[in-house]
Formats: C-alpha cells, sequence, structure tokens
C-alpha cells in the first residue's frame, strides 16, 4: 500500500483525531453533503531525489489537509471555528515529526509547514489549511 492509502488508517486509528472527526477523513474530495467536521487530504509537488547514479534514494511532497466545519446541528459560528482548529491541531499533534513505517513506505520526515485560516460565508463553512513537507523512500 501507498503512503497516501496508509495515511487514511494512521490517522483515523489515532484516538484523539478519531473522536472528532471519526472517519471522515476523506482523499482529495469530501461526499456530497457530508456533515462536519471532516478532513480532506490530498498529495502535490512530490519530487525525487536525483543521485544520477541509481534509483532515487528517498523524495519529498507537500500534504495538504483541510479541515471543515459547519455552523450546523446547533453549533454557533465561534464553536464551529473553534471545532475546526481542534480538528487541525490533533491532525498537526498526530503526524508532525512522524518517522516510521506507514504502511510499507518508510517515512524519514514529515514536518508542518504552516497552518491557515479559510471560510465560505456564503455556505458558514470554516476551514483550517494545512501543509506538511513529507520525506519518504519511494
Amino acid at each position: 500500500m501507498t503512503f497516501q492509502g496508509g495515511l487514511f488508517g494512521y490517522v483515523t486509528g489515532v484516538t484523539d483525531v478519531s473522536q472528532l472527526i471519526g472517519k471522515r477523513f476523506y482523499p482529495v474530495r469530501a461526499p456530497d453533503n457530508e456533515h462536519t467536521p471532516y478532513a480532506v487530504y490530498k498529495f502535490a509537488d512530490r519530487v525525487d531525489a536525483n543521485p544520477l547514479d541509481g534509483p532515487a534514494p528517498y523524495a519529498k511532497a507537500r500534504l495538504l489537509i483541510s479541515v471543515y466545519c459547519a455552523d450546523e446541528e446547533g453549533r454557533t459560528a465561534i464553536a464551529a471555528y473553534d471545532l475546526a482548529w481542534e480538528v487541525a491541531e490533533a491532525l498537526r499533534q498526530a503526524l508532525t515529526y512522524f518517522k516510521g513505517d506507514m504502511s510499507g513506505t518508510a517515512i524519514l520526515g514529515l514536518l508542518l509547514e504552516r497552518m491557515d485560516d479559510a471560510d465560505d460565508p456564503d455556505l458558514g463553512i470554516y476551514e483550517v489549511q494545512s501543509e506538511y513537507s513529507v520525506i519518504f523512500t519511494p
């Protein structure tokens, strides 16, 4: 299994994360009309190390995670905003500085690069965007 596939099992197996979003951790996009909070992840900008004399010893990519939470189900706007950050923080704690095996892929390092606010005021959805650098063996 790839790191991308193994990420779901790892993240949803972390108690602090699963208590907040359960299994609502999706690659690329969430299903339509999904209840919040949930998170979406995708990979970008993979670059293999190029030693010129053989296979790449490692690769680097960006892992982008967006957490979404709406002021639905009796949640106030402040509560939705706070819950989005609570989920993002639980994910940060689960992922930052991770080293080891993730479904057969050796992760050499996983580091948070940034976390930012975003929102869609028309839909009442708050978003926290996180960007991580991942170094792994291809």
